[in-house]
């Protein structure tokens, strides 16, 4: 059910329940990344991905078999942030947002579920706009039976809160590309405003061009910037056919202390940026 993939560790004591260690979760339907960061230097220092190999499996089971597997869940920490990469999201404007107007929007667009909660965050910076997601209750009683101090949000709110911050692309026009296993999230931003945030599944390296290169037709993007992030490989098909229709690509790293930088060598660093670029 449950596959470890990764596995980076630090100096033990660095993650303790004596010091400020935030423990940060990241919970897919495909995947669990579970990371320490140190409030204090804000920097990263142990890191595990656990991909699922059940969609849909029991969440109870699958938080046991991690915490079986992980050097990280059995200790304390200061708090606990969780960020749900869930796709059953949509964001509402702000003077049409309430809690029977949440259930509406996301009914309308993906259907009904009475087995989820409703929560919602506020996005940083110049929008409008909340962003509505539902939890399956069964995930939410394991998250809390399972950790302590939790303060939850959505994936998309963390990404947009970053973009938030960065002054550079306020000028720009830029297509942020975060790839998973099965599935990638493009966010579109064009002079600091969001243009679109959506997540789409891809199985062949045409799949990956097809759909970024409808987004960039449907909106116009003349030139935009492409900042890949996430488990692309810089040799396989799927970057080479970017490369060829896309001509100003970066990738999105990472700032890591001296000791992890050294444990985490074995891989390419952009692999890790969706992941540790979570806001502690």
């Amino acid at each position: 059910m449950v596959q470890k993939t990764i596995g980076i560790y630090s100096d033990t004591s660095s993650y303790s329940p004596f010091n400020e260690d935030t423990l940060i979760v990241e919970v897919s339907n495909e995947h669990i990344a579970c990371l320490v960061k140190n409030v204090k230097t804000n920097s990263v220092t142990a890191f595990e991905f656990f991909k699922l190999e059940i969609e849909g499996g029991d969440w109870d089971d699958i938080f046991y078999e991690i915490r079986t597997n992980s050097g990280l869940l059995d200790k304390s920490y200061e708090a606990t942030r969780i960020y749900y990469n869930l796709p059953e999201n949509t964001f509402i404007p702000s003077y049409k947002f309430t809690g029977p107007n949440a259930n509406l929007f996301l009914s309308l667009v993906h259907g009904d579920d009475a087995k989820s909660s409703i929560y919602h965050d506020t996005v940083k910076g110049d929008v409008d706009f909340v962003n509505a997601y539902r939890i399956k209750n069964n995930l939410l009683e394991t998250v809390n039976r399972n950790f302590l101090s939790i303060q939850g949000q959505h994936v998309y709110t963390s990404i947009l809160n970053m973009l938030a911050e960065d002054e550079t692309i306020k000028k720009e026009i830029l297509m942020k590309v975060q790839f998973y296993h099965a599935y990638f999230i493009v966010t579109v931003m064009r002079n600091g405003k969001l243009q679109l945030m959506q997540r789409f599944n891809y199985q062949t390296p045409e799949d990956v061009l097809y759909h970024l290169l409808n987004v960039a037709e449907k909106f116009e993007l003349v030139v935009p910037r492409l900042q890949l992030s996430g488990f692309i490989d810089l040799q396989s098909p799927t970057y080479q056919y970017l490369q060829q229709h896309f001509t100003d690509i970066y990738m999105e790293l990472v700032e890591l202390e001296e000791p992890m930088n050294q444990k985490i060598n074995n891989y390419p660093l952009h692999y890790f940026s969706p992941f540790f670029n979570l806001q502690a």
